[in-house]
């Protein structure tokens, strides 16, 4: 092994007679190939023949001199390891776990040491001798500050249940700490080229995603040499899209199918409707340019019932194909401040989707401010038409605590269809464990027709359905009690957004049956704060995405 790094560190040229002495395997020539197309040789006029020649001359040694019966990928991944560690460069060519953002069913193992010897026993920051410093480097322990990134990142569902048991040992090495980072970022590219949710209030909120955005790149900064040697080909441009490589503009498509079933009871026959229906939406996404993309989406809503009194639920698009969404989102700056920006009939999820969780035409804008290292605190704001028709601006503040605490703080301002409303809302969450408990206040410059012009909402929710990861499920559970001013389009699946005013409960569950396969039931007792009528609704729905 001292020859081979002598001879690449040392540029010496091996001779030709060694090519001709014996016959070359395949495997030394396509080793050779990818070193010589690497950053690993300090030589770059070295041939082909010498190269190859040189580890094949080498390939059956071990560390302690003995033979051994490697397979060819396991000689190539020896000696570039060799190589790299010697050089201390990102090893880009060995043969790594396979990058599909799946997880393994147990821990993730520590790479075996060359040596006897425990590396414990090395004073931090020196090389003990047998042991190359990448091997070191890469059964250290990761720093402390990486739990909170990666707990934010778990309660996202970027995490797999089996890496989150490995997590929750909180002795993760680098290489371990590389490896969930590389997975979550596999998950979160996987979740939000195509936006297909799982739940039937539509997208994640855009603060969701800038947070898990920012908890990455922060994580791929410090694993971009772990990540790199491990093969993965990101390190910590892969977060950002600046890589070196030409960015893939084809146009992408996914999409998703659901089918739900609706059973309501009541009194007033307005209310005592049932429906079946399936929904399918398509989505599309098409790159412009490196930070520019435009994404579009058609929906078909078909009903098969026939109850007369559900035409209040459906509308004239019934049955046909829509293209509902079509914008383009990006990146600019302002008064050197970096903003994400979205311009065109794209969705808005406000007052946590109690004010609105519906189609939204216009321009919005976040940012973080100036700070990119600071992602604690989430500017947001939008002007444009809600109900097609009805003008709307909004601003919202979501923040960040360390101590597992959101807040958020909103202005909502909107037409009403002649009665100009402004709503305010003030609210938190807090995470212990798998429970998040929430609680959000709505104040509205209007009474509705019960003269009320305030409402809150409670909720527990336990678990993170992950549509991806089959067994995942959540609970959730809410309590409200709303002013018919104080919402414009609520994202429960109940009756609420018919009403003038509600109060009473809801409950749901959601189950991953299968990769991509969500099944999800809901139940909802409210009652109209104006007509004082009483509605219970049964949800059920099951949906598959792609």
């Amino acid at each position: 092994m001292k020859k081979m790094i002598m001879t690449l560190c040392c540029a010496v040229l091996l001779p030709t007679s060694l090519a001709s002495a014996q016959q070359i395997p395949d495997w030394a020539y396509r080793a050779a190939d990818k070193l010589m197309n690497s950053d690993l040789l300090a030589d770059k006029n070295i041939s082909r023949d010498d190269l190859a020649a040189f580890l094949a001359e080498e390939d059956n040694t071990t560390t302690d001199g003995s033979q051994n019966e490697l397979s060819e990928q396991e000689k190539i991944h020896r000696i570039a390891e060799i190589l790299v560690n010697e050089k201390n460069l990102p090893l880009r060519n060995t043969p790594v776990p396979v990058n599909d953002g799946t997880a393994g069913t147990a821990a993730l193992p520590k790479i075996p040491l060359p040596s006897a010897n425990s590396p414990a026993d090395v004073p931090p920051g020196t090389a003990k001798a047998g042991i190359p410093p990448l091997y070191q480097r890469f059964n250290e322990l990761a720093p402390a500050w990486i739990y909170e990134p990666f707990a934010r990142l778990n309660n996202a569902g970027l995490i797999s249940p089996d890496d989150a048991k490995t997590l929750s040992t909180g002795n993760l090495t680098r290489r371990e700490a590389a490896i969930l980072t590389s997975r979550a970022y596999n998950l979160y590219r996987r979740n939000t080229l195509y936006s297909a949710p799982s739940h039937a209030n539509g997208q994640r909120p855009n603060a969701d995603t800038q947070s898990q955005y920012n908890d990455i790149e922060s994580l791929m900064n410090e694993f971009t040499v772990e990540i790199q040697a491990l093969g993965y080909g990101t390190g910590k441009t892969a977060a950002t899209g600046k890589t070196t490589t030409n960015i893939d503009r084809s146009l992408k498509i996914g999409g998703e199918v659901r089918y739900n079933t609706m059973a309501n009871s009541s009194s007033n026959p307005k209310y005592n409707w049932h429906d079946q229906r399936v929904r399918t939406r398509i989505y599309m996404d098409k790159p412009l340019t490196d930070i520019w993309t435009f994404h579009g989406m058609l929906e078909s809503d078909k009903t098969f019932s026939n109850s007369e009194n559900n035409k209040y639920y459906t509308n004239d698009k019934d049955g046909s194909i829509s293209l509902d969404r079509y914008y383009i989102s990006g990146q600019t700056t302002l008064f050197n401040v970096p903003v994400d920006v979205e311009a065109g009939a794209t969705s808005a999820y406000l007052g946590d989707g109690n004010i609105l969780d519906a189609d939204f035409k216009g321009v919005k804008v976040s940012t973080h401010g100036s700070d990119q290292n600071d992602d604690s605190t989430l500017y947001s704001a939008g002007y444009g038409k809600v109900n097609d028709t009805e003008k709307m601006l909004y601003t919202e503040i979501q923040h960040k605590t360390e101590q597992n605490t959101d807040y958020l703080a909103g202005f909502y301002r909107w037409d009403n269809y002649g009665t100009p409303t402004t709503i305010y809302s003030l609210g938190a969450k807090y995470y212990i464990n798998n429970y998040t408990l929430g609680g959000i206040y709505f104040k509205a410059n209007k009474d509705d027709t019960s003269g009320a012009s305030n409402g809150y909402v409670l909720s527990a929710i336990y678990g993170y359905n992950r549509s991806w990861v089959p067994g995942t499920y959540e609970i959730a559970t809410h309590y409200y009690d709303m002013a018919g001013t104080t919402y414009i389009d609520h994202t429960m699946s109940g009756l609420g957004s018919y009403m003038n005013g509600f109060k009473g409960f809801g409950a749901g569950w959601y189950y991953t049956l299968l990769p991509n396969v969500v099944l999800g039931i809901e139940y909802y007792d409210l009652k109209d704060k104006t007509s004082k009528d009483q509605v219970k609704t049964w949800w059920g729905q099951i949906s598959y995405g792609f």
